[in-house]
């Protein structure tokens, strides 16, 4: 049985990072990328969570390898910036944080 696909309204992470070219010497790729990842979390967020780039497109797009990809989006989430849900994808956070439910 096939995988539902992940609906995005995101635009492209061309786009978002016009004239990429890789990252300068003094900086490691993963903090580069988690930098890069924090400035796409940041533009793409809204009032309810909203599905982010999969690890694979990250990987192709910034040609690293997915060990990177992971190490960074596994240091987002500890900030909070991202939602990782196993088998469902990363998520970016709302900014209204409330309960599902209304409070009785």
């Amino acid at each position: 049985m096939a995988r539902k696909p992940n609906r995005r309204a995101l635009p492209a992470l061309a786009e978002l990072f016009k004239g990429f070219a890789g990252w300068p010497a003094e900086q490691t790729q993963v903090h580069g990328l988690q930098e890069a990842l924090r400035t796409a979390a940041a533009r793409v967020r809204q009032s309810t969570s909203v599905p982010f780039y999969s690890q694979r497109e990250i990987a192709r797009y910034f040609r690293v390898p997915m060990g990177t990809v992971i190490r960074a989006c596994r240091a987002l989430n500890t900030e909070g910036r991202l939602t990782c849900v196993r088998g469902a994808g990363m998520y970016v956070p709302g900014r209204q944080a409330g309960p599902r439910t209304p409070v009785r």
